[in-house]
């Protein structure tokens, strides 16, 4: 296997001919994965996630202030800022002996 990669929101496998993606029996070359994106359960779809304050930041106004204003909010760490994920179909992974055999001994989604 050359790579796992995303292009128009789509998931693709491109397979080499000495990979182990081949000695499952994928053909050598590009194989799309069947897959969607999704909103992020981790952020809803905010791309941020907001500062939980302790119970000693709340005894500072300005820095109450400064976190109702989301200075303190942080990138998602599950989309990258992007708002979703991408959610692979495994039913549909399935229907593909040779792909499924390949991601099931990768350890799977």
């Amino acid at each position: 296997m050359i790579g796992v990669y995303e292009r128009n929101s789509k998931l693709y496998i491109e397979v080499a001919p000495d990979s182990e993606a081949h000695e499952h029996g994928l053909a050598v070359g590009e194989h799309r994965i069947p897959s969607r994106r999704v909103i992020c359960a981790h952020c809803t779809g905010v791309g941020v996630v907001a500062y939980q304050p302790t119970e000693a930041d709340t005894a500072d106004p300005d820095f109450m202030a400064d976190v109702g204003n989301g200075f303190y909010d942080t990138t998602c760490n599950e989309c990258s800022g992007e708002g979703s994920v991408v959610e692979v179909n495994k039913k549909r992974l399935a229907l593909n002996p040779a792909l499924h055999a390949h991601f099931q001994a990768q350890g799977g989604w």
